[in-house]
Order: C-alpha cells, then sequence, then structure tokens
C-alpha cells in the first residue's frame, strides 16, 4: 500500500484537489489523558510517554512474505499554540514508529532493513475541538521489490511529508520532500476542506479517540495521506469488555497485568481506496475524576496498512500525566 502511495506520488503534478461535501458531526471531547478529565485550562506540565512492542503476522499463501518486529513510542505535551504569552493551549504529539524487517522471495532471505517513521503533530486543546495546526512526517520505507539488485530484495523510500492547515481549517497544504530515489519530484497538493463536522488529522487520529466517550459509533473528516482526498473516517459502536486484561508497566514499575475495562471497536475510512480497518482496544474510563488509565490505547490490530500481513501495537510502558 505504500508504495502504491509513493509511486503515484511521483507522478502527480502540484495541483488543488476540490473535496465534496463531508457532512459529520460535531464531536464532544474531554480531556481523558488526565486522571481528572475536566482539566482543560490547565495543560502546563502535561508529559505522557508510551511504549508500544510491534509484532507482524506474514501473510503466507504469497511467494513474496515479510517479517518485522519493533517499537512505537508516543510522547505528549503542552503547546505553545495561537496563546497569550505563558498560557498553552494546545499540544504537541510525537511518535516514533522502529522497525526491523526483512523479505523473503520463493524461500530465499534477503538482508534486514532497518525502517522508521517520525511523526510530529501539534494541536489546539479540547475545547478547540483538538483542532489541528501541523504535521511533520519524516519516513524512510524499503518497498518490496523481487527484481531490486539490492541483497534486502527492497527499494528505498525516504521523504518528508508535511500537512500545513490554514487558520480558518477549511483548507491544507500537503507537500512531499523527497530524499530517495533520486528519480523522485518533490510536489505540493492543496485540499480543501469541505462539509461540516469534526476534522482531525491523520496524525492525532488514534490519540483523539481518547477523548471520546468510547460508548457510541462515531464518524469525522480526514485527509487520506495516501490518496490526498477528504474522506469520513467511521469508527464502529464499541464492544465494552469488563475484565480485560493487558501486561505493562506503569510509572517506571515492573510490567504485571492489569484488569480494566475496555472497550473495542473498528476504524476505517470510507469510500474507495479505504484499505483495511483497524480493530482498536482502549482502556475505559470509569471514574472521571480518578480515571486512572487515562483512555490508554492498549492495542491495535491493523496498525498499518500492508499487503503482505498484518501489524499489531501492543501497550508495554506507560508513563501517565500527573494531573
Amino acid at each position: 500500500m505504500k508504495r502504491k502511495f509513493l509511486l503515484g506520488a511521483l507522478l502527480l503534478a502540484p495541483c488543488m484537489l476540490l473535496a465534496g461535501c463531508t457532512m459529520t458531526p460535531e464531536l464532544s471531547f474531554t480531556s481523558n489523558w488526565y486522571a481528572n478529565t475536566a482539566n482543560d485550562a490547565n495543560l502546563t506540565g502535561t508529559r505522557e510517554e508510551l511504549v508500544y512492542d510491534v509484532t507482524f503476522t506474514p501473510d503466507e499463501s504469497s511467494a513474496f512474505t515479510a517479517e518485522f518486529t519493533g517499537t512505537y513510542k508516543t510522547s505528549l505535551k503542552e503547546e505553545m499554540i495561537q496563546s497569550e504569552p505563558g498560557t498553552p493551549l494546545g499540544y504537541c504529539l510525537r511518535t516514533e514508529l522502529s522497525l526491523t524487517g526483512a523479505y523473503t522471495v520463493d524461500g530465499k532471505k534477503g538482508d534486514t532493513f532497518n525502517d522508521s517513521v517520525l511523526s510530529e503533530v501539534w494541536f489546539l486543546r479540547t475545547s478547540d475541538r483538538l483542532r489541528p495546526i501541523k504535521n511533520v512526517r519524516t519516513v524512510t520505507y524499503h518497498a518490496p521489490d523481487f527484481r531490486a539488485l539490492d541483497a534486502s530484495m527492497s527499494s528505498l523510500y525516504s521523504y518528508t511529508y508535511t500537512a500545513d492547515y490554514n487558520a480558518a481549517l477549511n483548507e491544507v497544504l500537503l507537500s512531499y520532500d523527497f530524499r530517495s530515489p533520486s528519480a523522485a519530484e518533490d510536489r505540493e497538493t492543496r485540499v480543501r476542506i469541505g462539509g461540516a463536522g469534526t476534522y482531525l488529522d491523520d496524525a492525532e487520529i488514534l490519540f483523539a479517540l481518547r477523548a471520546t466517550s468510547l460508548s457510541a459509533a462515531l464518524s469525522f473528516r480526514s485527509v487520506n495521506p495516501v490518496t490526498s482526498e477528504l474522506k469520513t473516517v467511521s469508527a464502529g459502536r464499541p464492544q465494552l469488555l469488563e475484565e480485560h486484561k493487558a501486561t505493562f508497566s506503569v510509572g517506571g514499575a515492573d510490567a504485571s497485568e492489569h484488569t480494566l475495562t475496555a472497550a473495542q471497536f473498528t476504524l476505517a475510512y470510507t469510500g474507495d481506496r479505504s484499505g483495511r480497518a483497524q480493530l482498536l482496544t482502549y482502556a475505559a474510563c470509569t471514574d472521571p475524576s480518578a480515571n486512572t488509565y487515562r483512555n490508554v490505547l492498549l492495542s491495535a490490530e491493523g496498525f498499518m496498512q500492508s499487503t503482505l500481513g498484518t501489524f499489531r501495537i501492543d501497550l508495554k510502558e506507560a508513563v501517565f500525566n500527573n494531573k
């Protein structure tokens, strides 16, 4: 999937995409990453660090198979965004995906390689509906290529993707700055954000879902970075798991098994070229004034799109906000 996107990007000249009207509801958000979920004004001192294990289940039906292991880390902090001096009114969410992988063709395994995706997204607080400001993503990706001369049986793609939103949140400038392959051309695409309802940048979606009630189906607008089109993203009605078990550490202590109430649901873009749905499991809020597990994402199956198998992440370490 990613390789198709990159190859398509080489062929597209700078253009303006005019999206049709996409109507979704205006979602209600709560700051569930705090122990006291009512906190929305005092963001100073916000710090959260999460670490996930990444596993990959290959599709064995193909002569071309893959294997991956890695980690996914997220870091949240308050940020000075369009605010009075000394008053942070938004957040910066940094995520880092690190993978070690290898491809096998007809039983012959290629050399291992390292892939990475580093993303930083800036957005406003919940009372401002987590409105995105900017997203910068740096990608290093070895696309499977059994014809490649490289011993890893892959072709290297390296680029930076930027989504820069205007103040009215009715337009976003998408830019692609390629470092590899050398023949790739940089490009810019302006996408008009039409319609109504909540809009989220794709890099903040998994975080923003923590701010919902996790009790009902919902939908919102987002630009799909693979197709550069405004799409509706839909989350199915969550299934409540009252005694869900997950093993992870909290606050630097040893890892232990936690039995907690969780909410599980599917998430996917709608329409053509939507890709596979993700199966997400979040800790549910049982006490808004003492939200022990902060509505944290516990696991995501189908975390990344791949035609060679299924990626999954599972929470292993959590350092929550002490607020």
